[in-house]
């Protein structure tokens, strides 16, 4: 998965000791819109849907389709917002959640990992927003940069000390 590419086998097995689990029958749902939390999951075996609720809650429009190896839930994870959408089972489907309490181990002792987050997060909103079908590539790289900046400073709001003293700009490139 490209969020966590950047860990090394030594980070990552810390953070392997603490994943869950997680069994979804098909037409279970894994979250639910508007939750708070402070996790993510990673699809390991089936396929899901992400369903995002209009405002007039009316109907639910399938906006995605999550197969093994994709993620979902970052955003709550990473900087504290409620769940933007609901990820429901199509299949039976396997994924492993990731609490807030291992990432906060894994970034006291690497933090350039949280920059890292940031600029995939900022990269994939970018990418699936309406900007992209009318922007140059330096305003897409521009706007990655800047979402990735406003994203690394709500999570060092989240994750304190284990960012507070981090430059993000020492890796950027």
């Amino acid at each position: 998965n490209p969020l966590f590419a950047s860990l090394l086998e030594d980070d990552a097995a810390p953070l392997a000791d603490h994943l869950l689990l997680h069994q979804y029958m098909a037409g279970e749902a894994n979250i639910e819109q508007g939750d708070q939390s402070s996790s993510m999951f990673g699809v390991t075996e089936g396929l899901l849907e992400v369903l995002v609720t209009r405002p007039r809650k009316e109907e639910q429009l399938r906006v995605a389709r999550l197969d093994p190896g994709s993620i979902f839930g970052e955003m709550s994870l990473l900087v504290g917002e409620p769940r933007s959408a609901t990820v429901r089972a199509i299949v039976d489907s396997m994924v492993y959640e990731v609490r807030r309490d291992s990432i906060v181990q894994l970034l006291q002792s690497r933090p350039e990992i949280g920059a890292i987050l940031s600029e995939v997060i900022a990269r994939r909103n970018v990418e699936t927003s309406s900007m992209i079908e009318t922007a140059t590539n330096a305003e897409r790289q521009a706007a990655i940069e800047g979402t990735a900046r406003s994203l690394f400073a709500r999570m060092k709001s989240i994750f304190g000390s284990a960012l507070r003293s981090f430059d993000p700009d020492k890796i950027a490139g």
